[in-house]
């Protein structure tokens, strides 16, 4: 709720400092406003900030790449690292001795201390699959040290690595121009607003997601297991294939259903149908589908048994101790409780 920076009109620099009464994490939020559109504050931003403590004889920086760009600064300690795991290239260069290697720096920022990584690169620098190629021959890099041991799973975040790509082991090109893609493995996986409904008379305790998914986080997790190599995805001239249905084509979701379908059952999940489908709906009062404008989930570990459709589950919140209680006994009835009450 401080202001930290000057609000002046648009297209000025800005300054100013803030000093925290204690020593606790501190959440940043930087947005950038379009004024001269009138469009108010943006989620996103491609500016930068410049930390340090105040014993610290130098500015260190870090760049916000996306709408997921909040920082965790905490004071007493040099140290700051993004709420949302971010990986960023450093520098990304062709061997000067040997133009068949690119040479590769990157780090991760993540809260976790370590993360998945793979990697992607892209002809013409089209983020697209029709232009993907996916680097798997690592080889030592400038120092000596192999390479191969910093991308896969549990990477350390937080700390520069090297990558060194034997380009021309994996792609048979003579000259291309190449945008180089470090990805991390929350990027296969889709934001989930889920609740859980009890197991009540013979009803499974089932949780589903109610939230709709982005075109955009569907495409990238799918650049996500393209990325790891797995086994019944198949490129063929720009089209992506997950078993036997078409996923995507060039930079475009062919087909949304099949391809969020495909996402969902990797991250171990299955789509609601049926009569769950409905029983789902009567006992959370949402409007679930699963189809290609609407996708909701059904967690893969749901306990099989009869279903209890056509009568309602009542939930009772017992708010008796009154608005001070941390929180209240709920229990679930087949019957409403009050007389004249549906």
């Amino acid at each position: 709720g401080t202001w930290v920076l000057s609000k002046g009109s648009e297209c000025q620099e800005r300054t100013g400092s803030y000093t925290p009464a204690t020593t606790d994490w501190y959440s940043i939020e930087f947005r950038v406003a379009n004024n001269g559109g009138g469009g108010g504050c943006q989620n996103t931003s491609q500016y930068g900030i410049l930390w340090k403590k105040s014993a610290d004889n130098e500015w260190c920086s870090i760049k916000l790449y996306d709408a997921e760009g909040e920082l965790l600064f905490k004071t007493g300690r040099s140290d700051i690292k993004l709420v949302h795991t971010a990986p960023v290239i450093i520098s990304c260069q062709v061997r000067k001795n040997d133009p068949t290697i690119l040479d590769v720096k990157y780090i991760v920022y993540s809260q976790n201390p370590t993360v998945n990584v793979r990697a992607l690169a892209f002809q013409d620098g089209e983020r697209s699959f029709l232009k993907v190629v996916r680097p798997e021959t690592f080889v030592k890099d400038l120092n000596g040290n192999e390479s191969a041991k910093n991308i896969g799973d549990n990477i350390a975040a937080n700390v520069e690595h090297s990558l060194s790509w034997k380009v021309s082991a994996d792609w048979a090109i003579d000259l291309a121009k190449v945008k180089f893609e470090v990805l991390c493995s929350n990027q296969g996986t889709l934001p989930l607003d889920c609740m859980t409904i009890p197991s009540v008379n013979g009803n499974p305790e089932i949780t589903v997601s109610y939230n709709n998914q982005s075109v955009e986080n569907v495409f990238n997790a799918l650049m996500w297991y393209y990325a790891k190599g797995e086994k019944d995805l198949i490129l063929n001239d720009g089209f992506l294939y997950g078993g036997n249905e078409e996923l995507a084509h060039s930079t475009d979701i062919s087909h949304v259903g099949y391809a969020i379908t495909y996402v969902f059952k990797k991250m171990g999940y299955e789509g609601l149908s049926g009569e769950l489908l409905n029983y789902a709906i009567g006992a959370t009062r949402k409007e679930l589908r699963f189809n290609s404008s609407q996708h909701n989930v059904l967690r893969k570990d749901v306990l099989k048994g009869s279903l209890y459709i056509g009568q309602k589950a009542y939930c009772v919140v017992d708010i008796s101790g009154g608005t001070s209680a941390m929180s209240y006994p709920v229990t679930y009835l087949d019957s409403c409780p009050l007389s004249g009450w549906s």
